[in-house]
């Protein structure tokens, strides 16, 4: 298999895999642990099951489903690397932070991130000494809640593949809280890539956890529809149903960071 084959010989060849689905597997790397899911057989109540079974054995691992990988497979083993941890470490105090235009970010996290882009209002991004785009993070509109706080979200933070820049998140929030004087911050957390640990440790109170979205795979072009755009824009009963499957994500989970309480 192409995937194991890759994360072998570039993050570590003391790869230990089993095959825990017909259409799982489970690799262990050390500390790192990846569940990878293939598309064409996957059930969605055998995947569920396996999910539960697999969280009761194990603290934290890395969900990667095959479309993703089969449309970035280099992005996808950098992001790897990241939490496998060879990344080239940048102290965020040696960084300077700049304002960026949205073509900017978007095309950050193209070549970066492992999701897709979203809409955003305030971008910004921290420079290294070269003056090279190391990070971003990028945010939604500030609105006033009816309490009367000041609340945005966090949409997405991403770093320069290959690196990781130390205390880089803490710093852009921290800019982006002073710039607009807020109360709160809202952000979700993938559960394929993260168990939201990371934003506890920077003061976010869990919320909720969204449940599983469903989308449809093409598996000519791997391209993944949301349901319901899928539903409005095709007529799904005269499509050949050999060419899509439909799949659930892991959901997420909503952290909110409360900036003045006592």
């Amino acid at each position: 298999m192409d995937f194991i084959e890759r994360i072998t010989s570039e993050i570590d060849g003391e790869c230990t895999v089993k095959q825990t689905s017909p259409f799982t597997y489970f690799a262990k790397i050390k500390q790192l642990k990846i569940h990878f899911v293939q598309i064409k057989d996957y059930n969605s109540a055998v995947f569920q099951n396996e999910i539960k079974n697999l969280k009761k054995k194990n603290e934290h691992f890395i969900t990667v489903f095959e479309d993703y990988y089969k449309r970035s497979p280099k992005k996808i083993i950098k992001r790897l690397k990241y939490h496998f941890g060879k990344s080239n470490r940048i102290h965020g105090r040696e960084t300077k932070i700049t304002k960026i235009t949205k073509p900017e970010a978007v095309e950050f996290l193209e070549k970066n991130h492992g999701n897709i882009p979203l809409k955003t209002k305030y971008n910004f991004g921290l420079l290294d000494s070269n003056k090279k785009l190391v990070a971003i993070a990028c945010f939604g509109q500030v609105i006033r809640m009816r309490n009367g706080a000041k609340s945005a979200e966090l949409i997405r933070f991403c770093n320069l593949s290959g690196s990781r820049v130390v205390g880089g998140l803490t710093k852009l929030i921290g800019h982006f809280k002073n710039l607009y004087q807020l109360d709160e911050l809202m952000t979700y957390c993938d559960l394929e890539w993260s168990n939201g640990d990371n934003f506890k440790k920077l003061g976010f109170t869990e919320i909720e956890t969204s449940t599983p979205t469903e989308f449809i795979i093409n598996l000519n072009t791997w391209q993944r529809t949301h349901y319901s755009q899928f539903r409005n824009k095709n007529d799904w009963d005269i499509r050949n149903k050999d060419d899509y499957q439909t799949v659930l994500n892991m959901g997420s989970i909503k952290f909110i960071k409360y900036f003045n309480e006592k």
